[in-house]
């Protein structure tokens, strides 16, 4: 089985937007190679403000090529590809906040993504757990939880592997 995968961005409404206030904007998944060090560097380095764009949309564009450059690429038009509905359940849910790139593993406490460290960053077991458990919560506008993607869910592959439907399993196609 692969290591998966989902990016998100913080979202904040623009003025007169109707929307039910901030959250985040998921960007799409991948199958396979997950885990921080299965990607660029590039991805995690922090993000600025430009004069033209501001930097979540700078980030969002780089994973979105990211994504697309990918054959288990799986962006937002093809439905969210798990079973499950939230990125609780996936191995590695990412997320730009204030211009820096943070992880979740399986709904764990979120981690800043440091290539320069020991795994990315990212705590082991033993670690302490002093960092702020609501950072999540603080960064979502309140949300307790990644979004549910339960009115997203389209129909379910695994990067060619297999699709696990109600009869039995089948082989997938991406």
């Amino acid at each position: 089985m692969g290591t998966r995968a989902d990016w998100y961005v913080q979202y904040v409404p623009k003025l007169g937007e109707s929307t039910e206030g901030p959250g985040l904007r998921w960007l799409g998944s991948v199958c396979m190679d997950g885990y921080p060090c299965g990607f660029d560097d590039h991805l995690f380095e922090p993000v600025q403000d430009s004069l033209f764009q501001p930097g979540d949309e700078i980030w969002a564009e780089k994973v979105t090529k990211m994504i697309e450059g990918r054959r288990d690429g799986i962006l937002p038009e093809r439905g969210w590809p798990w079973p499950w509905k939230t990125s609780d359940t996936t191995d590695y849910a990412y997320v730009l906040y204030d211009g820096r790139v943070w992880a979740s593993n399986f709904g764990r406490k979120l981690f800043l993504v440091q290539p320069d460290l020991d795994c990315f960053g990212e705590p082991r077991d033993e670690d302490s757990d002093d960092e702020d458990p609501d950072k999540l919560k603080k960064l979502t506008g309140g949300l307790p939880k990644w979004p549910d993607m339960t009115d997203l869910q389209g129909p379910i592959s695994f990067g060619g592997m297999f699709i696990i439907t109600p009869d039995g399993v089948e082989r997938g196609k991406v």
